[in-house]
């Protein structure tokens, strides 16, 4: 797992635990759900992108390459950050409006 990937992940439970007690929902829920979304999500990018991209540029011979191989081993990380911020946005649209 990439530093990018653990900082993230942090990140994620701070961002929604704090979001939740300004909306006065659940913030331990709201967190959890959150971390789970971000993990799921970064299991299926590793799974569906690295994974096949990483085949590619062994194929290729650029994986000896360490920018190359930096750059494709954050990908899981990045779509789970950006899956994460749809999953805040639809947790937010099931707020009851006070």
């Amino acid at each position: 797992m990439s530093l990018l990937a653990k900082l993230g992940a942090v990140a994620i439970i701070v961002w929604f635990y704090i979001t939740a007690k300004e909306k006065g929902e659940n913030p331990t829920k709201w967190a959890i759900i959150g971390f789970i979304g971000y993990c799921l999500s970064a299991v299926a990018g590793y799974f569906l992108i690295f994974k096949p991209m990483a085949a590619v540029f062994l194929a290729h011979g650029t994986a000896s390459n360490p920018l190359m191989v930096m750059l494709i081993s954050q990908v899981p990380a990045v779509l789970a950050l950006l899956a994460s911020v749809l999953i805040r946005k639809r947790l937010i649209a099931t707020v009851p409006e006070k």
